[in-house]
């Protein structure tokens, strides 16, 4: 093994040394260890003044509730319009643009996961098949614009929350995260 390949589920992937080491370091020492930021995530906080705090004023819980995505694509284009939306909605999003560097972010509060299913090195199902593995509650939505039988099924016996074919239809999108925070609401 090279410096800058890891071998996941089959695939080679080609990254940089320095996001080598960084993996290998939490691998080891878990969420102890601080990743350095990537310059192709982003992520962003929710204002925290009353009026748009998930707590209102007087500290109740208010009847908006927010969610922490995680959103996976390897369509730059598409990652910044998802995440542009999500944010315009008071949603917390990390963008990420592989399923190697969504797994570094599972540790954080992630309440729904929205990845695309090709890409390179581990894809969609891949991703996935490990979080069910570690969290076996979070919510994952699938969308693939080479949608087929056999990935619909993986995805189904996978306990996948969403199925949607690319374009995706953004109302339709926010249709599915907005079940799981009623979902989640309703477990509360």
């Amino acid at each position: 093994l090279s410096d800058s390949a890891l071998f996941v589920s089959g695939f080679r992937i080609d990254f940089n040394i320095c996001f080598y080491r960084h993996l290998s370091m939490y691998l080891l020492f878990g969420k102890g260890f601080a990743i350095p930021p990537d310059p192709h995530t982003s992520a962003v906080n929710r204002p925290e003044d009353p009026a748009t705090s998930v707590f209102g004023a007087t500290g109740n819980a208010s009847a908006k509730v927010y969610m922490n995505i995680l959103l996976v694509d390897d369509d730059e284009d598409q990652r910044r319009t998802l995440r542009s939306s999500f944010m315009q909605r008071g949603h917390t999003v990390r963008a990420v643009s592989d399923g190697i560097r969504a797994l570094l972010y599972l540790d954080d509060e992630v309440d729904v996961v929205i990845s695309d299913i090709q890409m390179p090195g581990l894809d969609g199902v891949e991703l996935l098949g490990t979080i069910r593995e570690r969290y076996p509650d979070l919510p994952v939505i699938l969308m693939t614009g080479h949608g087929t039988l056999d990935t619909a099924v993986a995805a189904l016996r996978n306990r996948a929350f969403d199925y949607l074919s690319k374009p995706v239809a953004l109302d339709e999108l926010l249709a599915s995260v907005d079940r799981i925070k009623n979902n989640r609401k309703a477990t509360e």
